[in-house]
């Protein structure tokens, strides 16, 4: 049995070398890619304050939660016939672009919704607070599908193909590791942000109460 014992200045080292090798190995040419999947990690920004208007504001059972989490999982299991689309598909010339957009503007437009719904705003008042926000939370599912596609497409695209293939190989998990570690900042960032304004607000809520 080997017996390898470090000092602390080299286990230090050895710690920060692995936590940089991904950072070393990013490339100008992955920030369209990587910003593409931070964006997807930002929906964490309201998914607390969303909880708490949910709770307070919607007459939804377990249930009905259940039910609209199933519902939220069909575009990602339909995932495929996104790929094949996009794939196929051209839509101003682009089979990228265009698809990120869309996909932006369907999130856009489900925040929208749900600022409508939240701020009580008479382009919503004939429907129910309930049917609005179950369709801005489906429509946003799918916008993110969508970028998440051709995120994956990207991903095969933005490698140096001049390369052999064990460094084509070596390339691409790089890409999916950096694109995992800008996911997971975005929902740490923007969900702690989040946290913390809807803590702050809440505070207020229960003063004017």
């Amino acid at each position: 049995m080997l017996n390898i014992s470090l000092s602390p200045t080299k286990a230090l080292a050895v710690v920060l070398s692995v936590l940089l090798t991904p950072i070393k190995a990013l490339r100008l040419r992955y920030v369209p890619l990587l910003l593409v999947y931070f964006a997807y990690g930002s929906n964490a920004f309201t998914a607390i304050a969303e909880m708490f208007w949910v709770k307070d504001s919607l007459d939804m059972s377990a249930a009905d939660l259940a039910e609209l989490g199933i519902w939220l999982t069909v575009p990602w299991t339909v995932k495929m016939i996104f790929g094949s689309l996009v794939d196929s598909v051209l839509i101003f010339g682009s089979n990228r672009k265009s698809y990120v957009y869309i996909g932006a503007l369907l999130i856009t437009i489900s925040s929208l919704m749900m600022i409508a719904v939240v701020g009580d705003y008479s382009i919503v008042a004939e429907f129910s607070k309930k049917s609005v926000y179950i369709f801005a939370s489906v429509i946003a599912v799918v916008g993110f599908v969508m970028q998440d596609v051709v995120a994956d497409t990207m991903s095969t695209e933005v490698i140096d193909k001049n390369q052999s293939k064990e460094e084509i190989h070596q390339e691409l998990a790089s890409i999916q590791v950096l694109a995992r570690l800008s996911l997971g900042f975005a929902i740490f960032i923007t969900g702690w942000i989040g946290g913390e304004l809807a803590d702050v607000f809440k505070d207020e809520r229960e003063v004017v109460l």
